[in-house]
């Protein structure tokens, strides 16, 4: 995909889109291996800033700098969402991270610090109508940083989700409930938008939106079999979310 830049693009600008994105894929491995807090948030920034970094590839593209611009405003706000979450779970039990969300859920309600986490994973993921980004930051990034993207990046988010769905222990019916509705709506809309679409980047973010959505439909369904206390509703719910 590159090698029509070799004339436009400086040697020092090739090596600077490898490193991003070889901080990308450690970032995201990170992400998946951290546990406190701090550290996860720090994971989760560094791909935040080099994914950015990867999309803008053509900067000298104004539409593309934009793109890239409204990119990283979207995932810092995501960032907040998740960094309140984790704040106020730390002053309310003490514990940072993941571990502190076992204590929280266990003696305090769940459906809004839950909406809280969903809301800044839900915005890596793209759910609907958290995805405003995705349609726009997938045409400007080379097609390898948007392939990435779409079958591995956004699903760190799903990862979040699925870390803070582990530690849920009341109010699980509202949350499943409100996990499938946004899911069907995300898989529904994400299918019928890119039917319109002619670009091929474009319709492959609305074909991951609708993924996205297809995914969630299997983790509200999840959910709603714990609130019901039914394993077989649970076990297909989650091994049809793992599966896609």
């Amino acid at each position: 995909y590159l090698k029509p830049y070799l004339s436009v693009k400086s040697n020092h600008e090739f090596s600077l889109h490898y490193f991003w994105l070889f901080w990308l894929q450690t970032a995201m491995t990170l992400v998946v291996t951290l546990h406190e807090g701090l550290p996860f948030l720090v994971a989760w920034e560094i791909m935040s800033i080099a994914s950015f970094m990867l999309v803008i590839f053509e900067s000298e593209k104004k539409e593309i700098l934009q793109t890239g611009i409204y990119y990283i405003i979207q995932m810092h706000v995501a960032l907040f969402f998740v960094l309140a979450g984790f704040t106020l779970v730390e002053a309310k039990t003490g514990i940072s991270g993941f571990d502190g969300l076992v204590v929280y859920f266990r003696d305090n309600p769940s459906i809004i610090m839950f909406l809280l986490f969903f809301a800044g994973f839900g915005i890596k993921a793209g759910f609907i109508p958290l995805h405003s980004w995705l349609p726009h930051a997938h045409p400007a990034a080379p097609s390898h940083v948007s392939g990435l993207m779409s079958g591995t990046m956004i699903k760190m988010g799903i990862y979040g989700i699925m870390r803070v769905v582990i530690c849920l222990q009341h109010d699980l019916l509202q949350i499943g409930t409100i996990v499938l509705l946004l899911s069907l709506i995300s898989s529904v809309f994400g299918v019928f938008f890119a039917i319109f679409q002619h670009d091929l980047k474009k319709m492959l973010a609305f074909h991951s939106i609708e993924n996205i959505g297809i995914i969630g439909i299997g983790i509200g369904t999840g959910i709603i079999g714990r609130s019901l206390n039914h394993p077989t509703i649970v076990w297909l719910g989650f091994a049809g979310a793992l599966l896609h």
